[in-house]
């Protein structure tokens, strides 16, 4: 079998130009269940939740089997700190997470 491409994306970056964000949603919406492309995307908190429509995207691209797994950077703070005193984190837990694991996605917790 073929490999396809590997792509990374900072969405916090690109996020800060709109054409950019908009290109690279309608890349993940022009992907196919049986791709062979792979595409890492990384954002912060923050980003995310200034962004519901971002967060709604992801749930389609899980729910349509393109979003494969989430993996969560630092997750000792967001265990540590997520029920004080980051909103953007409880935020997540309830319109993200809780979508993701409810549609049994991998989600991978890394720690220092």
């Amino acid at each position: 079998e073929d490999y396809g491409s590997i792509e990374m994306i900072n969405l916090d970056s690109a996020g800060t130009h709109a054409k950019i964000l908009k290109r690279t949603l309608s890349r993940l919406q022009g992907l196919k269940k049986k791709t062979t492309s792979t595409i890492f995307l990384f954002s912060s908190p923050q980003f995310m939740t200034s962004r519901p429509k971002l967060i709604q995207a992801f749930i389609e691209f899980n729910h349509t089997g393109i979003l494969h797994g989430v993996t969560i950077d630092e997750a000792h703070l967001w265990v540590k700190h997520g029920t004080s005193f980051c909103v953007d984190i409880l935020f997540l837990k309830d319109h993200l997470f809780k979508p993701l694991f409810a549609n049994k996605t991998e989600i991978l917790l890394l720690s220092s």
